[in-house]
């Protein structure tokens, strides 16, 4: 029998959450600094969409999936290039 708490706590083996992140460089750059196997690396350890990239902060928050993927994101993947903050 287990105790009831015990059920609702999270298991210390349980994988921690990935965080939310997006991509903020120009495209050159991405395919510059995510190639040769790093992207799958990042989308490993981190929730992000390799498809959405944000080249231009003004602009992204006028495109829905952009702006509502930055609405959670708790971190950018930036480089050299990132559109200014």
């Amino acid at each position: 029998m287990t105790h009831p708490a015990s059920d609702s706590a999270p298991s210390p083996l349980a994988a921690p959450r990935r965080p939310v992140t997006v991509l903020a460089m120009g495209s050159g750059t991405r395919a510059a600094v995510l190639g040769g196997g790093i992207l799958p690396e990042l989308v490993r350890v981190a929730d992000v969409d390799p498809g959405l990239l944000v080249t231009d902060f003004g602009s992204a928050c006028s495109e829905d999936a952009l702006r509502q993927q930055l609405a959670v994101a708790v971190a950018l993947f930036t480089r050299w290039g990132c559109p200014p903050l």
